[in-house]
């Protein structure tokens, strides 16, 4: 899978479909995406926000600044909880897994379980 196929299956397709699988190189593809976009942006955007807000102490431009920035993450949010999701069920586990990152290093085996191959065959979570 291409990144371009990656973020339509993502962005359109699969928006919010928690059911079925999802390949390693979807997944990457979409999370690698989202992090080279978002990380710059929220740093920017927050930067900007803040540079704005106390060189002219008007809170206008940093309440928009702000929302776009919340407004952003979310809509990005859901089609990554469920890319993981779906990536996790190809891995014949649980989505539920992913609430693992909440712990202290858990996100080490999160990222170990995301890196290995696919588990062939039918498995639990099969459309």
């Amino acid at each position: 899978m291409t990144l371009g196929e990656s973020l339509k299956t993502c962005l359109k397709d699969k928006y919010c479909c928690f059911k079925g699988r999802a390949t390693r190189s979807e997944f990457w593809f979409f999370a690698i995406f989202y992090i080279l976009i978002s990380v710059p942006l929220n740093f920017i955007g927050y930067s900007l926000a803040e540079l704005y807000f106390f060189s002219t102490y008007d809170y206008t431009y940093y309440t928009v600044m702000i929302l776009f920035l919340i407004a952003f993450n979310l809509f990005f949010i859901i089609p990554l909880w469920s890319v993981s999701a779906r990536r996790l069920h190809d891995r014949n586990m649980s989505g539920w897994f992913q609430l693992i990152t909440l712990l202290p290093f858990g996100f080490i085996s999160y990222l170990i379980v995301m890196l290995l191959p696919t588990k062939p065959g039918k498995n639990y979570f099969e459309d």
